[in-house]
């Protein structure tokens, strides 16, 4: 490494080998992240430095060299490796100064992330498309005795010429550990020195990390984030819920793909073995490999209706930002982030987390302050969904909260309501929860519920599930919101597949001198 400055006192120019050290993108205790400059090729490259000392840095080195041989264009290419002696304070990531370091460089590719064009809503046959693409590089990788091992949804990223690109592939492993709940021994994550038997550990948890690229592009969640700004998926009974209870409309073959897929994983996708499964349950083993995984992915792909005279999908469906905001993602082996189930301290070396999908008035999963404001105009392909049946819902109290008014709360009547117990404080003097359950006769697409309430100040959560359950923690959350007004509609950016909607309050306004609740008029709407 040399620092050498400008004829007149000028910017210094850093370089480690040719490559000159440009911008600083992100550091940590022990690396840090260059776009650099490489003078003989002219072109910009990332650099990362990763110190001498770090407890993995033999891993780290085995899985360069084995990355460094995959040919296949979808892997982000590791172009070259070198031992530089030390650093001075202005180059080095803390805790690195005057260390020896490993310089790992890379290709530099501006592209979107995967966790990016997910929360903007992709179409089914994208994120099989996508999925696939990812699942064939990894075939690649691991055709050289290398797997990816800590793959999240930043790691996938879509180049302007709509290819496929994953990065980090055996070092992101090596570097941070393995996404397994397991202790990371001397088995390298990523590389395989140990033989046959750590990668195909890997794979397995490759193959459950396309599940959750599967799963985040159907559903903008992922399964045991957040991560990399999506909203974690839901847990209910230990498991996590098919992407066609979370969204509708997903197709019966992918839903089957992203089950089979996550199904290694300890908070695995739902299966048939789980009591009151519905039809849509898969019942058949996890898949075995990458190949069997990426044979699934291409006869799902195969079953979609062909538009060859139609403009690039992707093109069609993520439209390319300003260029002023086009974010420059580093394609860098040994960029990890958090999510999945083994989680790192310390925040995205790629800045700040974008937030979860909002939804009108309230945002999805979260709570959030009620906007008292008339409810917005409803979309027109939207239209009330008829209600079958409805009750009081009070599992945590004497099991009825006046269940002679709930069928007021659907009577078309704005004048009637049905109304809470008056309680010594808003929180339901330490109840969880009450409310009502309302049932639509079979699964239906729900995209939003306008709720007319009792009162001014009340905190509630819309929960729905397909099957009834006699707790509210067997609904899956929809929306909710703190403090609504009088009248307020919440809705999800995609529609939820449900039955039951479970309209759930938590805290009440005060009334008289005691605190009381409750709805006048409940609309669901898909």
């Amino acid at each position: 490494m040399t620092v050498t400055g400008a004829p007149g006192g000028g910017v210094q120019v850093r370089t480690v080998g040719r490559y000159a050290l440009e911008d600083l993108v992100a550091e940590g205790p022990s690396w840090a992240l260059w776009r650099a400059r490489d003078p003989a090729l002219r072109r910009s490259v990332a650099v990362r430095l990763v110190a001498a000392d770090h407890p993995r840095v033999d891993d780290i080195r085995a899985a360069a060299r084995a990355a460094a041989t995959i040919g296949d264009r979808r892997v982000v290419h590791l172009l070259d490796v070198l031992d530089v002696p030390g650093l001075p304070a202005d180059q080095a990531g803390r805790g690195m100064v005057g260390s020896a370091v490993v310089a790992l460089v890379s290709e530099w590719v501006v592209g979107r992330p995967w966790s990016e064009i997910a929360l903007d809503g992709s179409e089914p046959r994208l994120v099989a498309r996508v999925a696939l693409e990812v699942t064939r590089a990894l075939q690649s990788a691991a055709e050289v005795g290398i797997g990816h091992g800590r793959l999240r949804p930043a790691s996938v990223l879509i180049t302007d010429n709509d290819e496929v690109r994953v990065r980090g592939v055996g070092i992101d492993g090596a570097l941070w550990g393995s996404a397994s709940e397991e202790p990371v021994d001397d088995e390298v994550a990523g590389a395989q020195p140990a033989g046959r038997s750590s990668l195909a550990r890997v794979q397995r948890l490759d193959v459950q990390a396309v599940g959750g690229i599967l799963y985040a592009g159907l559903t903008r969640r992922w399964p045991g984030g957040p991560a990399d700004g999506l909203a974690a998926a839901p847990v209910v009974g230990g498991v996590v819920p098919e992407p066609s209870r979370i969204v509708a409309d997903v197709p019966a073959r992918l839903d089957e793909i992203t089950a089979r897929a996550l199904a290694h994983s300890p908070s695995s996708v739902n299966s048939g073995a789980a009591q009151n499964a519905g039809p849509r349950r898969t019942t058949r083993l996890p898949y075995a490999d990458l190949t069997e995984l990426a044979t699934a992915l291409s006869r799902a792909l195969e079953s979609f209706p062909a538009d060859a005279a139609a403009p690039s999908a992707i093109e069609r469906r993520w439209p390319r930002r300003l260029a002023g905001l086009t974010t420059a993602f580093l394609l860098i082996g040994g960029v990890g982030f958090t999510g999945w189930h083994l989680v790192t301290d310390g925040s995205s070396p790629w800045g700040a987390q974008q937030g979860a999908p909002s939804t009108v008035l309230a945002a999805e999963g979260t709570d959030a302050p009620a906007v008292v404001t008339p409810p917005s105009p409803v979309p027109d392909q939207e239209s009330a969904l008829p209600v079958v049946s409805i009750r009081d819902f009070d599992p945590d109290g004497n099991g009825q909260e006046n269940p002679s008014e709930a069928p007021l709360a659907i009577d078309g009547d704005s004048t009637t309501a049905w109304t809470t117990v008056r309680y010594r404080t808003p929180e339901l003097s330490g109840k969880p929860g009450v409310g009502l359950l309302l049932d639509l006769g079979t699964p239906r697409p729900v995209s939003s519920v306008n709720l007319q309430l009792v009162g001014d100040g009340t905190d509630l959560q819309i929960r729905t599930a397909e099957q009834e359950s006699a707790t509210a923690d067997g609904y899956i959350r929809f929306a909710s919101a703190l403090g609504a007004g009088s009248e307020i509609t919440l809705r999800t950016p995609t529609a939820v597949t449900a039955r039951y909607i479970l309209v759930w309050l938590t805290k009440v306004p005060a009334d008289n001198g005691s605190n009381s609740g409750g709805v006048r008029e409940v609309t669901v709407r898909g």
